[in-house]
């Protein structure tokens, strides 16, 4: 079983690969949910669930509304659900209630990108069990998939609850993709909401790495496809791949036969007017 993740991040931290595992962890989140005990409970419907995980602005949104549309499932947005599960986690731990009345510079200023990125990590493996909780209580017809979408569903909380390999894949963007979606976007800009503004963008640029190159090394111990995200495909013709990857159904409602190509060789460009 592997140890809790509290370790301190650096920009060469290296980090152990016993520290990446197919388990479930010994030491019960902040949530105070159990996480295995949740999935022997409701194995059949996280068994429905397809992941798309990876680092940010590598397109996981979009490809993953690219499938919604296409074979009309529902999405689950990890984003989405950020600050009302920090909200239930300060109800319990006081470390997520002091980070709620934090001020930006508080955030994103004072901390290092390690701190950063440590905080991000602690906070993935706390939200995890809320996650299950939220997709274990969706109400869908009977054996309809969900495609989950989010940087913190990581390689290592996800593997134990994969019944096949073929329904998790992490996209990790390039540099150059990375720059790009974020100023499209705006993202990163913090303007006169922080002292420091230029400080605050290198922090959440660093951390990002960070946290990229991490789920880099889970994903490739644990044996997960990683799409690399460099602008080389359209988002249309990635979520076609991974569609057959997840084995999803057709249109016309038969589940898709074709041999999923290798997901480790596939590019992304991506669209104009796309979300991430």
């Amino acid at each position: 079983m592997f140890r809790s993740v509290r370790c301190a991040y650096s920009q060469t931290v290296t980090h152990p690969v016993a520290d990446v595992t197919g388990s479930f962890p010994t030491k019960r989140p902040a949530s105070g949910y159990n996480v295995g005990f949740m999935y022997e409970q409701f194995e059949d419907q996280l068994s429905k669930v397809c992941w798309i995980a990876g680092a940010t602005d590598a397109g996981k949104t979009s490809i993953a509304l690219a499938l919604a549309r296409k074979h009309r499932l529902p999405v689950y947005h990890y984003d989405a659900h950020d600050l009302r599960h920090h909200q239930r986690l300060a109800e319990r731990e006081p470390r997520y209630a002091a980070f709620l009345r934090q001020t930006l510079d508080e955030r994103w200023v004072r901390p290092t990108p390690g701190d950063l990125a440590a905080r991000a990590w602690q906070s993935f493996e706390d939200r995890f069990p809320l996650v299950l909780e939220d997709l274990t209580t969706l109400a869908l017809p009977n054996g309809m998939p969900v495609i989950a979408e989010g940087y913190g569903l990581t390689p290592r909380l996800v593997s134990p609850l994969l019944g096949d390999p073929s329904q998790f894949v992490c996209l990790l963007p390039s540099v150059e993709f990375k720059d790009a979606s974020m100023q499209k976007r705006g993202k990163g800009q913090f303007g006169g909401d922080v002292s420091d503004p230029q400080r605050a963008s290198d922090n959440l640029r660093r951390r990002d790495q960070i946290i990229a190159d991490r789920l880099r090394v889970e994903a490739q111990t644990l044996g997960r496809d990683i799409i690399e995200a460099d602008g080389s495909k359209l988002i249309d013709e990635l979520a076609v791949a991974i569609g057959l990857r997840f084995r999803l159904q057709d249109d016309n409602g038969s589940r898709t036969r074709a041999a999923a190509p290798g997901l480790a060789t596939l590019h992304l460009r991506r669209e104009v007017g796309q979300p991430d």
